[in-house]
């Protein structure tokens, strides 16, 4: 399977989820009307995310997923904290 561009502005936030054997992936779910209609994704839905990143980085998922969270925050010209707000 080739690697797919994504854009930020496509997805929402990004967050880690438990797979069914144990485990834990990275996590994003599309926005409405950017939603790829693959049958991947479909699959992928079932399992908590529409798409998911492999665990190829250092640390841990849940680090990794936040610091996503602020470059796609500062890719759209927003800052973390109003992007998502506690």
């Amino acid at each position: 399977m080739s690697p797919k561009t994504t854009r930020w502005s496509e997805i929402e936030e990004f967050f880690v989820y438990r797979l069914p054997k144990g485990g834990k992936m990275i996590g994003f779910n599309y926005r409405p009307g950017a939603s790829p209609h693959s049958t991947l994704s479909k699959i992928n839905r079932r399992f908590g995310a529409e798409g998911a990143l492999l665990n190829l980085w250092p640390g841990s998922p849940e680090a990794m997923a936040e610091e996503l969270n602020e470059y796609r925050a500062l890719a759209l010209g927003w800052s973390h904290q109003a992007a998502y707000p506690s």
